[in-house]
Parts: C-alpha cells; structure tokens; sequence
C-alpha cells in the first residue's frame, strides 16, 4: 500500500528518482529532512526480508498514481535510476551466451557425394568424391562409412586432411579448417554372381546430392539400381553397358545387372528336356512333383511353356533365374508361362509341384492321350522329352 504525498514535509535530498518523460510520475525514495523532529528511537529488532522488502518499497511514491498504466504504456516514456540499482537488475537476467547464438547446429555438411564405378571381373573399383562445407571450428571429425569396400587411396583439396580408421568399414574424415573441402577416393569392392545375375553392395555416408555412375564390360546388360531414383542415361554398345542415376540421400548403393529379356524368334531355340514325374496318392489327393531339366542346344531361352492337366492345382513352380509364372486355362490342358532371366544358361531345371483329388477308378498319372488331353505334367514345343515316372502310394 503506497503512502499518501502528506509524508513529504520538506525532503532535500533524494537518492532514486524514476522519471517518466512521457507523462508526469516520478518514484522517489525519501529522507529525512533538516527540520524535522524525531525522538532517538530504541534499537530495533532485526526485520524479517519481507518487512525489509515493504520497507524498501514503503519509501517510495508515484506522482501522478492513479494514472501510472497509462504513463507507462506511452511510447518515449523513460526511468532513472541509480547506476548501483541498475546492476543488481542486471544481474538477476539471465545469462545468454552471444557466441552461442551465431554457432551454426553442425559442425560440417556433406553436401553432395560422386560415384563412378566400372566392373572388372568379379572386382568393382568405384572412385567417390565428397565435396564437405566445413561451418564449426577447426579440425572437425566426420564419420564415413563405406563397409566391406576397401580404400586404396584418398586425395583432399586440403593437403592437411586426415582419415582415421574407427572399426571394421568405418572412418572419420579430420578437416583442419572452416571452408569447403574435396575429397576424393578410390574404393573397391567384391562383384556377387547369382542365378538372378551380378550385383555389387555399397555402404556410403549420407549426403543431400547423390549421383551414381556404372560401367559393365558386357554389352546389352539390364542395369537396376536401388534405391530407386532418376536414370538420367543409360548405353550400350557390343562390348559395354553404362548407366547414370541421381539418387536420394541414402546410406547403401546396390546395382544388379544381367542380359535383357532376348527378343530373337521362339524358332531360333532348340531345347531337349528330360521330365522326372514323381507321383504319390496319400489322404485322398495326388500329389504330382515334376522336375523338368532342360538342355539349351541353340539360342538363349527367357520363356518356357509347360502342359498341365485340368484338374490339376498348381501349388509352386521354382527355378534358378525364374522371374514370373503365369497358368491359362485352354481346351485340353492348362498352359503354365515360365519368364525367366535372360542368359546364356545351358541347362534350367524348373520344378512344379501339383495336386488334384484322387479318382474311384484308374490313375492317368501321365500322358497326352489321342485327344490332346494332358494327363500329367509335360513341356511344350520342344524338340524332344524323355523321362521317368515313379507312383507310390
């Protein structure tokens, strides 16, 4: 509660004064003036800090009160106050580190990664090259990591630019100045063969622009690349394929490749094929598996078709290098549509496995009968078929 104006008799001295130059308010602690007559009063007792607090405050008057809001809400309005008052007000605002403010979130960027890669046997040497934006202090550490690939060299725009070896397929880059900086590397790494072609693997550091380069020293080659981005070009020629893609900020490179589907007539293909029908009746059903090998003995084969009874209930087909498999419905048999991976395969073993309902009277368990009528599992439009037939029950 403030004190009315009456307590001022004749002040002289004023050790705070508050100015409001916006509007007329003034907060002034008081003293005693010369001609005033006080009795010597006795030794108080120690105040309490809040009464020491109301007391402070005690000492003070606004002029005018009632309308201080609005003298203070007024643009231009100003406080004086003693240099001594103001420290201690200082001093109780939080600390904030300037230096702190303008330090940027990370210390280093890698902006964009290069990788050109070329095939040769079952080794692929990749050179990479990093362009990396330095933004914190000097000698920064950047951890890399590029798996089983091996590093044969590493050059730096930097000659002070050092790599250190962290574990197994990890680093770390150490820059020793803020600014940009190129690094470039020589990597290789093992080439996978499998039936579904070749591949390679490659672990990389993230970065915000990725392009990805291969060359294979095989001509008229399909070239995927995962993850799935922009293929920007790709050629071909008798003796190399090449591809280019821009990819997303990713941790792993994979490239497969194999021959394209052939395009050359179905009679430029001479196969022979020896057909193992392996039939068991068991809880009322056949059970019908064949294993179908054929023998390539001219041309390239990416489809085979296959002759299976009406009544038959395709459960799998399997092969090494299948790539789909598809069952029509015809007049005297269903025709199974094998797509395989192009290649140079000499040999395909391909497996069906069937089942259909046991008959009350005889088994055909395999056969093309005088009708065109399919009885068991057989190949189509080769040259010849030979096989074996096993039946138990």
């Amino acid at each position: 509660m403030w004190k009315p104006c009456a307590r001022l008799r004749s002040p002289r001295t004023f050790l705070v004064v508050v100015v409001l130059l916006a509007g007329s308010a003034a907060i002034v602690p008081l003293s005693m003036g010369r001609g005033q007559e006080a009795a010597a009063p006795a030794k108080p007792a120690s105040p309490s800090p809040a009464t020491s607090v109301q007391s402070e405050w005690e000492r003070l008057f606004y002029v005018p009160y009632r309308n201080l809001k609005d003298v203070f809400e007024k643009e231009g309005s100003a406080v004086f106050m003693p240099y001594g008052q103001f420290l201690k007000l200082w001093e109780r605002l939080p600390k904030v580190d300037m230096a702190g403010l303008a330090r940027p979130p990370i210390d280093a960027v890698i902006m964009s990664a290069a990788y050109s890669g070329r095939v040769e046997k079952d080794l692929a040497r990749i050179d990479a090259e990093l362009t990396i934006q330095v933004l914190g202090k000097p000698w920064v550490e950047i951890p890399i990591r590029f798996g089983e690939a091996a590093i044969a060299r590493m050059t730096a725009s930097d000659d002070k630019a050092l790599l250190h070896g962290t574990g197994p397929g990890t680093y770390v880059l150490l820059l020793p100045k803020p600014g940009e900086h190129k690094i470039k590397l020589e990597l290789s790494t093992r080439v996978r063969s499998s039936p579904d072609g070749r591949s390679l693997e490659l672990e990389c550091p993230t970065a915000g622009i990725t392009t990805f380069e291969l060359a294979v020293p095989v001509g008229d080659q399909t070239i995927e690349i995962s993850p799935n981005g922009v293929v920007t070009s790709t050629t071909a020629d008798d003796k190399s394929t090449m591809v280019k893609a821009n990819l997303g900020a990713t941790p792993k490179i994979a490239a497969r490749w194999r021959p394209r589907i052939s395009t050359a007539p179905a009679m430029e293909v001479l196969t022979s094929v020896q057909n193992t029908l392996d039939v068991r009746v068991a809880d009322g059903l056949v059970h019908t598996h064949a294993t179908l090998k054929y023998d390539v003995l001219r041309g390239q084969v990416d489809q085979l078709r296959i002759g299976v009874p009406l009544d038959h209930r395709i459960l799998d087909v399997t092969a090494a290098g299948l790539k789909s498999w598809k069952a029509t419905r015809e007049e005297k048999a269903q025709v199974l549509t094998v797509n395989l991976l192009g290649g140079e395969a000499r040999s395909i073993v391909i497996e069906v496995h069937t089942e259909r309902a046991a008959p009350t009277g005889a088994l055909a368990p395999a056969g093309v009968d005088e009708t065109g009528t399919y009885h068991g599992v057989h190949s189509l439009d080769e040259v010849r078929e030979n096989g074996v037939l096993v039946v138990s029950h």
